[in-house]
């Protein structure tokens, strides 16, 4: 069954709504108090049933979909093929991200279909998605930050099923990071990796902002740091390809990425430009995000880095996947904001940025049809026609 172009629209933004306005009344409504006094049963009952209704529709929508996504029948090859014991070619090809192997293989062994992949990978993600906001509740405006989740970064999960879940994996473990449980913190982010390698970059952010002494010396030489980060992401730009393809050369285990040295898109640089500036409210109301105790300096690292990306991504493809990596610090930080500051002025964010939302996703997925997930056809198109 396939819809049509205008049809799928609306079921996207349909079940985003839904889910949305189920976070709204969960953060309004049912979120648990710190005092076990005010915790009636019901309000347990309540508590514990409404996040079911906030990750089931996204859930199923990524779940029974069928030949929607850019990579929909890459990831089905590679699932029959890593399912197969005969095929030692794929496995070895994969043997150094062994979570995505074993994955495919829990999976071979209870749905022995494809399409429990995708509704596995959908399930988790969505879980964990809802842990890492719920975790920030209390700081946090969760229609906002599933809203900027939505609009932003969720369809891309159509294609990119094992960096995806690498991706949300390594958000968990920022939590892990801000507690100072930096053995947790490792452990999460090797699990990441064990689905996709590229998940690394989060361990690398992560030490540089434990590093106390480099950072105290960056500040005092500020000036000169400045200038050697403009003059990285101008040599990035224009030689980020020499330097990927040296480094695919010298490290074997990394050759199968070598379709991402092509050269990048324009379009979609320009598209990550405009997450970029959307940060600018941050800037502007700064002194209200400081009064958040939960306000960190990783997600300023993680912004910084994101820049970085977004240069990278001008000259080869891979910095487009890098990228995504940081969103999280666009989505905490600016959910952050919208709870921070005055309500007069949260209102007036608060609906400026599901406008963003909703023009943004139109635009970077239905208009300019990145990840192809226009049309949305359902599985059942799978089962009665012969393809």
């Amino acid at each position: 069954m396939e819809f049509s172009e205008q049809d799928s629209l609306l079921l996207y933004y349909a079940v985003f709504s839904f889910s949305v306005f189920m976070s709204f009344i969960y953060q309004k409504k049912y979120q648990l108090k710190s005092t076990r006094e005010n915790v009636t049963r019901g309000m347990k009952r309540k508590s514990f049933s409404m996040p079911i209704f906030i990750i089931a529709p996204v859930v199923a929508l990524q779940t029974l979909r069928y030949r929607v996504g850019t990579d929909y029948y890459a990831y089905e090859v590679l699932y029959k093929s890593l399912t197969n014991e005969k095929n030692k070619i794929v496995y070895n090809q994969y043997v150094n991200e062994p979570l995505y192997i074993y994955e495919s293989r829990l999976v071979k062994m209870i749905f022995n279909d494809v399409w429990g992949f995708f509704f596995l990978n959908a399930l988790i993600e969505a879980v964990l998605i809802f842990v890492i906001f719920n975790h920030y509740k209390e700081k946090i405006s969760m229609p906002i930050a599933y809203v900027l989740f939505y609009s932003m970064l969720y369809p891309t999960f159509f294609n990119m099923e094992r960096q995806a879940l690498a991706l949300v994996i390594a958000w968990l473990g920022m939590i892990f990071f801000e507690k100072k449980e930096y053995v947790k913190y490792v452990l999460v982010i090797l699990i990441a990796m064990g689905f996709h390698n590229s998940a690394i970059v989060f361990l690398i952010v992560g030490i540089f902002c434990r590093m106390e002494s480099l950072i105290r010396f960056i500040r005092k030489y500020a000036g000169i740091f400045w200038f050697i980060i403009a003059g990285a992401l101008i040599f990035m730009y224009y030689q980020g390809k020499m330097v990927l393809q040296w480094i695919i050369q010298n490290f074997s285990w990394l050759s199968k990425y070598k379709l991402y040295l092509a050269n990048g898109s324009t379009r979609m640089s320009i598209s990550y430009m405009l997450i970029i500036l959307m940060t600018i409210p941050c800037i502007v109301y700064i002194k209200n995000l400081k009064n958040n105790e939960k306000f960190s300096r990783f997600y300023v690292v993680c912004f910084l880095t994101q820049v970085f990306f977004l240069i990278m991504s001008c000259s080869v493809n891979i910095g487009n996947r890098l990228f995504l990596y940081f969103e999280n610090s666009q989505i905490i930080l600016i959910s952050m904001l919208c709870k921070s500051v005055t309500e007069g002025n949260r209102k007036f964010l608060s609906i400026a940025y599901i406008l963003f939302g909703i023009v943004f996703f139109y635009s970077m997925y239905y208009n300019s049809r990145n990840s192809e997930i226009f049309p949305y056809r359902l599985i059942l198109e799978r089962f009665t026609t012969w393809h």
